[in-house]
């Protein structure tokens, strides 16, 4: 892989395997800040933001965890693209989860359906009356 360095207008030293990114302009602000605070006082050389960018995104992208996670997920949920995973799962198992159905029916104006009670069926080993010992039926007299 070439990787060549190019200066930017900026002085910014970069090599051409860099990938650019979009971030917020107050995280923009944070990194400006970490440049300067690290740029302070030392001698020994410049950083850029690009490389204080790379730096904290390659640490934090190695110590995520799954809290970590699962609060980028909840800072990012979108219900509609929830609702259509669910659909589509649904479509491919033909099964809705019970609580979407109950919000379902009530979407609609309907109340949710109460589960029938199913009756035992007979078997050999079972009928509607007790049965003595020696397997002969009971009746009620």
């Amino acid at each position: 892989m070439n990787t060549e360095n190019i200066e930017n207008d900026d002085g910014e030293k970069k090599t051409d395997d860099s990938i650019k990114i979009t971030i917020d302009k107050d995280v923009e602000k944070l990194v400006a800040e970490t440049v300067n605070k690290i740029n302070d006082g030392y001698e020994g050389g410049k950083v850029s933001r690009q490389i204080v960018a790379s730096w904290l995104l390659d640490k934090a992208c190695k110590e995520i965890s799954d809290s970590d996670v699962k609060a980028i997920r909840t800072d990012n949920f979108n219900a509609v693209n929830a609702l259509s995973a669910v659909l589509r799962k649904a479509q491919e198992t033909g099964v809705v989860p019970l609580e979407l159905r109950q919000i379902l029916f009530a979407q609609v104006g309907l109340d949710t359906p109460t589960k029938k009670n199913v009756k035992s069926k007979l078997t050999k080993t079972s009928t509607n009356g007790g049965v003595d010992i020696e397997g002969e039926a009971e009746h009620a007299v």
